[in-house]
């Protein structure tokens, strides 16, 4: 996991979680099983906004086949 509460992109995994359409139990669950970027920080969790949106894709590409 990586340090991401400087990065440009970054979002809370609060704010990754509303996008994704999960709960916030289940974002911090893909940062820790590597299917999103991200990492702790201080006792909070973040991601980027560019691995939600590839998350975001797959999903789209994998319910279209």
């Amino acid at each position: 996991m990586t340090d991401l509460s400087n990065h440009p992109e970054t979002l809370t995994i609060t704010d990754a979680a509303l996008q994704m359409g999960v709960s916030r139990e289940a974002a911090i669950r893909m940062v820790q099983r590597g299917l999103l970027d991200g990492g702790k920080h201080l006792d909070r969790w973040y991601t980027t906004q560019e691995s939600v949106d590839r998350y975001l894709t797959q999903q789209q590409a994998a319910a279209a086949s």
